[in-house]
């Protein structure tokens, strides 16, 4: 594994105060260019990062517009800001996409998603454009996101995953062996269907309590691979086909 930090970067063309997309994506090129074997890129993107303060893109070309009456001039050109960042990293995507196209014949998957909904204001924009955050479904962190791959893969119609699941969904649209962690992790969303900060569901959405949850079996198994994974051997990393939980 290789950790690329932002004074390792080969490109780092701002858009706005921090580091572009795009400027990532070129990043991510060059390891595609370098490695031959099968390669697995985690990029965590920041140019479209809060806070979105008025007149960020107002030197670029070509940039968005954003007009609501419903809004002040400062909440306009908050919005406009964060309008004109997410065309930024739609852009990014099609050229990473169009790259995959044109020069690999590899196997290639590409998940593209944010892990909560943007602060505009606090909640103040969403509330003037009748957008409301209900906390016990937890709609500020729910996010659409984008999959795209040359070969087949399967997916439900409007499927929902939840962000603690994501990485052993990723797996199997990668159609990669799993490892006991992620085995596990596979039984688990079968019972629950979110695991949060804010609020534990069961399968059903309904409201578990942190008391019930963190008492149970599944519990004292997760507290089992998570310190096998940051102080152990790692043994549930290993392609197990079945996963016995800890004593």
């Amino acid at each position: 594994p290789v950790f690329i930090a932002l004074e390792n970067m080969k490109y780092t063309k701002k858009r706005g105060e921090f580091v572009s997309d795009d400027s990532l994506v070129s990043e991510a090129l060059d390891v595609l260019e370098r490695e031959k074997s099968p390669v697995f890129l985690y990029l965590m993107t920041v140019q479209n990062h809060y806070p979105f303060e008025a007149g960020r893109y107002d030197n670029y070309d070509n940039a968005i517009k954003v007009s609501s009456t419903k809004l002040n001039e400062k909440e306009n050109g908050i919005l406009e800001s964060y309008a004109n960042g997410v065309l930024d990293s739609d852009r990014a995507l099609r050229r990473l996409v169009e790259y995959i196209k044109k020069n690999s014949a590899k196997p290639t998957l590409i998940l593209f998603l944010g892990d909560h909904l943007p602060s505009l204001e606090g909640d103040q924009i969403y509330d003037k454009l009748g957008y409301k955050l209900d906390d016990n479904n937890l709609s500020r962190y729910a996010v659409d996101g984008v999959l795209w791959s040359n070969y087949p893969v399967k997916l439900r119609n409007n499927a929902e995953y939840q962000m603690c699941y994501l990485p052993m969904k990723v797996l199997q649209w990668a159609r990669q062996p799993m490892p006991a962690y992620f085995r596990f992790l596979e039984k688990l969303s079968q019972d629950y269907s979110a695991l949060h900060a804010e609020g534990i569901y069961d399968s059903n959405f309904n409201k578990v309590s942190a008391s019930d949850f963190f008492s149970s079996e599944n519990a004292r198994t997760i507290r089992y691979l998570i310190y096998d994974l940051m102080f152990g051997k790692a043994y549930s990393m290993r392609s197990y086909k079945g996963l016995t939980p800890a004593r």
